[in-house]
């Protein structure tokens, strides 16, 4: 993974103090940053697990408390308490928003793999199915939702 050096790195730190570093520092750990890194301070630099470089920091107990894009730098906050690593794409978020569409809902999805990309439609039912057997959990599993 990209940034587990970073995560590493902020394991290491004082866990009561904040962790200023600048873009180079965090480039030095990771390699280039991509250009959105220098342009969407929110986006980027959000304190979410569904990009990559937030679950790095998020799962060492830290979340990004100030950027500066100009200045090229930025402060990870104290490592205290529980981080929120859940993702609207968890588990139960899957299943569950799938659980909210109709079963005959399709939905337009990309597959890159086929011929250089390929639009296709997939039905709500073979989503939910798909998913659950991905997990290893069949419908119906205690501790799981149904896919039905």
């Amino acid at each position: 993974m990209k940034y587990e050096p970073l995560h590493n790195f902020l394991n290491d730190q004082p866990a009561d103090q904040p962790v200023p570093m600048t873009f180079d520092e965090i480039e030095e750990l990771v390699g280039a940053l991509p250009e959105s890194a220098y342009k969407w301070r929110d986006q980027w630099w959000a304190n979410t697990v569904t990009h990559p470089q937030g679950e790095a920091w998020l799962r060492a107990g830290r979340r990004v408390i100030e950027v500066d894009i100009d200045a090229r730098r930025l402060v990870f906050s104290t490592a205290g308490g529980e981080v929120e690593t859940s993702s609207p794409l968890s588990e139960t978020g899957v299943v569950g928003a799938l659980n909210n569409l109709a079963s005959d809902v399709f939905i337009l999805t990309w597959d890159p793999n086929r011929g250089g990309g390929s639009l296709m439609t997939t039905s709500v039912r073979t989503l939910r199915l798909a998913y659950m057997d991905i997990r290893g959990k069949p419908n119906g599993q205690p501790g799981t939702e149904t896919a039905e």
